[in-house]
């Protein structure tokens, strides 16, 4: 019940909690009766698709997370492409040298492609 406490605290909002134990027919609840029966009818007397806008169930949540995961890993191996090939032209500058390491050129040619492409994206909206 503690926890229930803190997390209406912290957030700022109404919270209630209603306990089944196996062993005892008496359900527990938080923060008592009359107030669990006060934020259950603002609950129920919201329209469906308020009461459904925000909730999801475990698969949703967990898929969610999934996306959100994919796309940090999309950007970090970004981020990550962008300094090897940054490396790479900084050593070919300074040392002659051009040792790719795991990058083909390929890589590089898409890379350097991607790039013009933003940059002339970038360079016609700002003509108009």
């Amino acid at each position: 019940m503690k926890k229930f406490n803190e997390l209406s605290t912290l957030c700022g909002i109404e919270a209630c909690a209603i306990i089944y134990d196996e062993n005892n027919p008496q359900p527990e609840v938080w923060p008592s009766f009359s107030q669990v029966r006060r934020v259950l009818f603002r609950y129920m007397s919201l329209p469906d698709h308020e009461r459904s806008k925000k909730m999801v169930n475990l698969e949703t949540y967990l898929m969610q997370s999934i996306e959100k995961a994919q796309e940090l890993l999309r950007k970090q191996m970004e981020d990550n492409q962008k300094k090897e090939i940054a490396d790479l032209i900084d050593r070919f500058i300074h040392t002659g040298e051009c040792n790719m390491g795991n990058m083909n050129l390929n890589d590089v040619t898409f890379y350097i492609d991607k790039n013009l492409k933003q940059i002339e994206k970038r360079m016609n909206s700002m003509e108009i």
